[in-house]
């Protein structure tokens, strides 16, 4: 399908059709559906005179809603469109196949939008509407002392790193280093403390008021956006001749020799919870 440049087109029929779905969104009057998608961010409708700030806001995907509908027209037949703004409420037609390169961070699926003169929704629903689980693992601490650290370099990579562009991506990180032997959850560029209490651990940030009566015993800095830990003896095989130099950047805890599991909490994080800073970043508790 030819795709016709808008500067070409621009009949008067089809700027009305944007005036008119452009006013219906300042008035409040059309919903956004997200379908669990972004665990439902919008649901409500938009009214004046917060329509610019909320359409711009949360990673602006709203403002990218508008831009489809202002699009659309360029690449398809207006009548539907014609259709449900004649006739609200009355069926949905789609009216953009593609959400741009847009992906739901929750399930990483591109978001195809649908549209019935009222509401504009995602077609398919998300899986994790609310929210996504935690990651787990576990291993044995044979040694009876886990490093922590930023980046093990000779630890392999996963292929291509598994760009995150989502926490499914993240997840399949998470994976691929506890095969590897370690943990490793982002955690951004937040320099985390490391609290214990017992055999208990949590990565957290530095004001982190939760787990009350645990000590800090390390931290990281995240040059490269996450933590990392493994067994002591395990890591020191694995660094080989490098090891005098790796362990500069270790960060060693003493704990019960045994088998650790570990929960990445992290992606589970909301902005009340940041706000409050009460959900760690990860658990680490010997199971065994």
């Amino acid at each position: 399908m030819k795709v016709i440049d808008r500067s070409e087109l621009m009949p008067e029929k089809n700027l009305e059709v944007e005036k008119k779905i452009i006013e219906l969104f300042q008035q409040g009057k059309i919903k956004v559906d997200w379908n669990g998608h972004w665990l439902n961010r919008v649901t409500q409708p938009v009214a004046p005179p917060n329509y610019e700030y909320e359409f711009r806001r949360e990673f602006g995907l709203e403002e990218c809603v508008i831009d489809a509908v202002r699009t659309s027209w360029v690449m398809f037949d207006l009548t539907p469109l014609e259709y449900v703004l004649d006739n609200p409420g009355k069926k949905f037609v789609k009216y953009h196949p593609k959400f741009y390169h847009r992906k739901c961070h929750y399930c990483s699926k591109e978001l195809h939008f649908e549209f019935n003169g009222e509401v504009m929704r995602v077609v398919n629903p998300c899986p994790y509407s609310e929210g996504y689980p935690a990651f787990n693992g576990e291993l044995d601490i044979p040694s009876g002392v886990i490093v922590f650290a930023n980046i093990f370099h000779f630890i392999n990579d996963p292929p291509d790193f598994y760009p995150i562009e989502g926490i499914p991506e993240d997840h399949k990180r998470w994976d691929f280093y506890r095969k590897q032997g370690i943990f490793c959850g982002f955690c951004g560029n937040t320099c985390p403390s490391i609290k214990k209490k017992g055999d208990s651990l949590v990565v957290c940030s530095y004001d982190y008021k939760g787990h009350k009566g645990y000590r800090r015993v390390a931290g990281v800095c995240t040059d490269a956006w996450q933590w990392s830990a493994g067994d002591f003896e395990f890591l020191k095989k694995q660094a080989g001749d490098d090891f005098e130099q790796e362990k500069r950047n270790w960060e060693c805890v003493k704990v019960t020799p045994g088998r650790y599991k570990a929960a990445q909490m992290f992606h589970t994080m909301r902005n009340r919870d940041k706000e409050e800073k009460t959900t760690p970043f990860a658990v680490i508790e010997r199971i065994s």
